[in-house]
């Protein structure tokens, strides 16, 4: 029985370790179905060494950093173009490939955030600070990536000014220079896609990262490079390609910096460029004497007597010299001053100026005190429109006061309480004046802000515009949209018309000019006016000349004066007369 147990724990145990074993076989290949090989080599193309400078082959190790783009699950949604960062260091030229097992079921994108059930679809080369010149081009086998290195132009310049070059303030960060690159001993520049590889930098002094652009534009140095668009070797290690890169300033102030600035460019596409400026411009400063006037100090003197007055010290000009700087170009050896730094003038005393001191009597004889009396103030109303101006002092009529003087207006305080000139109504303005002994008289007065009503015109319901003849028997009438009661003056040319000259009647207002009037005025245009309280109407009236058919019967006028304001006492008297020869011969 002993025997069974052994034998049964033996077989137990024997069939747990299988177990076992095939758990970690099935671990082991559930694993490997969740993992994609990436591997990085130098393209040789068929060739035997590759794309890179052959001088660096197998002494110089580098350190590139890989982007894996992968899509993968985050909270059941699958997502794509997520990073996860491979850096390697890789010897330039080495035969053995540098590869890299990635596992897939679960990656971190660059921020740490993970991502389940992943598949890498893409590999990148960025460039940065540590890589500026390397690119790949990648190819896909099955799930597995291969990507082969290549070498491209050295971009990197430093910028320099020489011989302590001096720059216009006003052109400093306002200097584009335009960044392009040709091959060299040629003088068309390179293109990406039909689009000239180029790049605009304001000029300053240090590093200056050409390839450090836009990667989404053709024009980008990125892009070029990413793309291995600059390659310097073939396949073979042969150089093919000898890269310049050239700088200009651009934009609208090209010629005016070329007028002041030279740019020469050296090095070589494998270690990079220098951009050297020369300047033109020079600085001098503006020097400008000035002389200073001296203060006049009084000082009391109690041994003078008041109103008398003695020199103590005489007064001396003082001198200060301002130095400006500006700075200009040579041209035809004459000096061209291009700015001129009034913001940065400096002024240095040179000769003190000494004050004149004049001493002034205080010394008083004792006379008899005068009893203190109030001062004299007075105040007038004021009626104005709404919204017009007025100068509160303007109320004051009189101030003065026996110790103090007279015309003491500016002494007047002045409180104005609630006025505004805005708002119609009637406001109390107060005003205060204080004598030099602590008297005060005060008086009110009262502005009246008045509505300022704007006259509107009226209008003609008939009448306007009309031609009569004179002599005949025709009405000049005339009728308009306004109340009677509102009639204020006729007006005949400018001048006012006698109330006795015309008839006022209702239905609007008519307004019935009399024939002796009508017959007095003179052939041609006269403007007839008419005043109403709420504003004006005025219009035109034509007088023509009537044919007379018997001019025997034909009677003499007199001719009124033309200031439309007529007599009609001797016309009266002349009818009278008539009137009663008539009436005798009847008889």
């Amino acid at each position: 029985m002993q025997m069974k147990k052994v034998i049964s724990v033996i077989l137990s145990f024997i069939l747990v370790f299988f177990v076992a074993i095939n758990s970690i076989s099935i671990f082991a290949q559930t694993s490997q179905d969740k993992t994609q090989e990436i591997t990085y080599k130098w393209n040789t193309g068929g060739g035997t060494q590759g794309y890179y400078n052959p001088n660096d082959r197998n002494n110089k190790q580098i350190h590139l950093k890989f982007l894996l783009i992968f899509k993968g699950y985050k909270d059941g949604q699958l997502t794509d173009n997520h990073k996860q960062l491979d850096t390697r260091a890789l010897t330039i030229g080495s035969t053995t490939p540098a590869r890299n097992e990635v596992r897939t079921d679960i990656m971190l994108d660059e921020d740490g955030k993970p991502y389940k059930d992943c598949e890498i679809y893409d590999v990148k080369l960025p460039l940065s600070n540590e890589n500026s010149i390397y690119s790949i081009e990648t190819e896909k086998y099955g799930k597995n990536f291969t990507s082969y290195l290549k070498q491209n132009m050295q971009t990197k310049t430093t910028s320099k000014l020489v011989d302590n070059a001096i720059i216009l303030p006003s052109d400093k960060d306002n200097m584009p220079v335009r960044f392009t690159v040709t091959k060299r001993n040629e003088t068309e520049n390179i293109k990406n896609n039909n689009v000239e590889i180029s790049r605009i930098i304001n000029f300053k002094a240090g590093n200056l990262d050409i390839w450090d652009d836009d990667e989404k534009t053709d024009s980008s140095f990125k892009k070029a490079i990413e793309e291995s668009q600059l390659v310097l070797f073939d396949r073979t290690g042969v150089r093919v390609n000898d890269y310049v890169l050239k700088a200009e300033f651009y934009g609208p102030k090209k010629d005016e910096l070329n007028k002041r600035y030279s740019l020469k460019m050296e090095g070589n596409d494998l270690e990079g460029f220098t951009l050297s400026l020369s300047s033109k411009v020079k600085k001098k400063e503006k020097v400008q004497e000035t002389e200073v006037d001296f203060d006049t100090i009084y000082e009391d003197d109690e041994t003078l007597e008041l109103g008398k007055t003695k020199v103590k010290t005489e007064g001396v000009k003082g001198k200060t010299v301002k130095k400006t700087p500006y700075y200009y170009i040579l041209e035809n050896e004459k000096e061209v001053v291009l700015e001129t730094k009034e913001d940065e003038s400096t002024t240095t005393e040179i000769q003190k100026k000494v004050d004149k001191v004049i001493l002034r009597g205080t010394k008083v004889k004792k006379t008899p005190e005068v009893k203190n009396e109030k001062p004299n103030l007075e105040v007038k109303d004021a009626k104005i429109k709404q919204g017009e101006n007025l100068d509160l002092k303007s109320l004051i009529t009189r101030a003065d006061d026996k110790e103090d003087g007279p015309m003491l207006n500016d002494k007047v305080v002045i409180d104005k309480g609630l006025f505004d000139n805005t708002k119609v109504g009637k406001y109390e303005i107060t005003f205060k004046l204080t004598n030099k002994k602590g008297l005060t008289t005060t008086k009110k007065a009262t502005v009246t802000v008045e509505k300022n009503e704007v006259k509107k015109d009226i209008e003609f319901i008939s009448g306007e515009n009309q031609t009569i003849n004179l002599n005949s028997n025709e009405k000049l009438s005339f009728r308009l949209n306004a109340d009677v009661k509102d009639f204020v003056d006729a007006y005949v040319d400018g001048k006012v018309v006698d109330k006795s000259m015309y008839d006022l009647k209702t239905g609007s207002t008519i307004v019935e000019f009399k024939k002796d009037f009508v017959n007095e005025l003179t052939i041609g245009k006269h403007e007839f006016k008419f005043e109403f309280k709420q504003g004006f109407a005025k219009t035109n009236v034509f007088v023509e000349k009537e044919e007379i058919k018997n001019p025997k019967n034909k009677v003499k006028k007199q001719k009124l004066p033309k200031t439309n304001i007529y007599s009609f006492s001797s016309l009266s008297l002349v009818l009278s007369f008539v009137s009663m020869a008539y009436s005798l011969k009847r008889k």
